[in-house]
């Protein structure tokens, strides 16, 4: 694998910190530090949870494009691609 990541396969008892998954196929790979893996509960930047709180309220406020403009916008962009 170009990325170094590893595949391991795991039996579902050995090595502690898997414990808590199901036995399995694995693909292991080293991450960046981050304030998860550093002990911390952030899963997201705090710009990124801006951006996510300023959607909802986009949301809640009815400032949205309907699903039928999105869904038509999304099959134009398919068949333009699938025609290449």
């Amino acid at each position: 694998m170009g990325d170094a990541a590893k595949l391991i396969d795991w039996n579902g008892t050995d090595v502690g910190e898997f414990a808590a998954l199901p036995p399995g196929r694995y693909r292991v790979e080293l991450v960046e530090a981050c304030a998860v893996c550093d002990g911390g509960d952030e899963l997201v930047s705090p710009e990124t949870e801006a951006r996510i709180l300023a959607g909802r309220a986009d949301v809640a406020a009815g400032r949205t494009v309907p699903w039928s403009e999105v869904d038509a916008g999304l099959g134009r962009i398919i068949a333009a691609h699938s025609r290449r």
